[in-house]
């Protein structure tokens, strides 16, 4: 089906988290590194990239949020000239990770595509209100995401049918006249297709489980999507 409308995840879908988060080390490293003995980006880079885990706090953990994991981990980890407050950098966190964002390779292009077929776009995303909205306005098409919803903010997160169906509702469509792309094949994938959506997996971030059956719809690049939009309706190109 031709879509009207095209949802999107945003971590590892619309923006690229592992290279947002050496852009975010840049500026911490900026911000700190005079109070801290020789450490190299690198250093602070595999750090946080442990402790973020792709945007997914792991069940080994023994903190309660990929914040407080970042900022307990960077003030115990690094060598800090005087001790530092993990509050200090979990804060540090939560202000400059956003608006660090690096937009996925091909993304700008894909949303002007989308917007050339007159076709809508909106984010669904796990996650804290205030961090989607920073990272959405740090993003080049930041004007071009008609809807965006948090699982903060509706109070439900993916891969509830109800988060779906309300970003669809925002735009004006029934699930069925949408698409929704994200790279989890539970939380994006499985979930927007209960919903009723048309559900295209972004491969490349997360193994798809053993014993689900096997996405209908697939991309490796954000590149291939137009070609698919296409391949769904013949003869409807870019206007």
């Amino acid at each position: 089906m031709y879509p009207r409308a095209i949802l999107f995840d945003l971590d590892n879908t619309l923006t690229n988290r592992a290279f947002s988060i050496l852009r975010y080390a840049k500026v911490f490293l900026t911000d700190f590194g005079h109070q801290m003995k020789f450490v190299t980006l690198d250093d602070i880079g595999k750090l946080i990239l442990r402790e973020d885990n792709g945007g997914y706090l792991s069940p080994e953990s023994k903190f309660t949020s990929i914040r407080e994991a970042v900022g307990q981990t960077l003030a115990h980890d690094l060598p800090w000239l005087a001790p530092k407050a993990p509050q200090v950098l979990i804060n540090h966190w939560m202000n400059h990770f956003p608006s660090a964002t690096v937009q996925m390779p091909g993304a700008l292009d894909l949303i002007l595509e989308l917007e050339s077929r007159d076709i809508k776009v909106g984010v669904i995303s796990n996650g804290a209100e205030r961090s989607r909205r920073q990272t959405i306005a740090a993003l080049p098409f930041a004007k071009s995401v008609s809807t965006a919803i948090s699982s903060e903010a509706f109070g439900m997160a993916k891969p509830a049918s109800d988060i779906f169906r309300a970003g669809a509702a925002q735009l004006g469509f029934l699930p069925e006249q949408c698409w929704f792309v994200g790279d989890h094949p539970l939380n994006d994938y499985q979930g927007a297709k209960a919903a009723g959506m048309y559900a295209v997996w972004f491969q490349g971030f997360h193994s798809w489980p053993e014993g689900i059956i096997p996405a209908e719809s697939s991309i490796t690049s954000l590149d291939e999507l137009p070609n698919l939009i296409s391949q769904c309706s013949p003869g409807l190109g870019a206007r």
